[in-house]
């Protein structure tokens, strides 16, 4: 076991150590464009893990579906999962084009 006056001088040793270094910001951005575009980003990473599982969710729902309203609901999942999609490629490119013109915050 340590002793309380050796842990007294190593414990402030460690944590100035440790906390003396410089953190950098995690993000880097300049503009609102950037801003958005940092957003959206992870939205759009987000979607593109969560759109197969619902595609697949919505296909063994309409493969395995004993009753027909069953069978229409992952006939739904399947088809509003592709076009929440395609809203979101279409943002990401209107983002994409237009990140450059919005510089509100200099």
């Amino acid at each position: 076991m340590i002793n309380d006056n050796l842990k007294a001088i190593i414990v402030p040793i460690f944590f100035t150590a440790v906390f003396a270094q410089e953190i950098e910001p995690p993000v880097v951005a300049t503009t609102l464009g950037d801003y958005i575009d940092l957003v959206f980003n992870v939205l759009f990473n987000l979607s593109i893990v969560i759109l197969p599982l619902a595609i697949l969710a919505g296909g063994v729902m309409f493969l395995t579906g004993a009753t027909p309203s069953r069978i229409e609901l992952g006939k739904k999942i399947m088809l509003f999962s592709g076009v929440i999609f395609g809203i979101m490629l279409i943002a990401k490119l209107i983002i994409s084009v237009t990140k450059g013109d919005i510089t509100f915050l200099r």
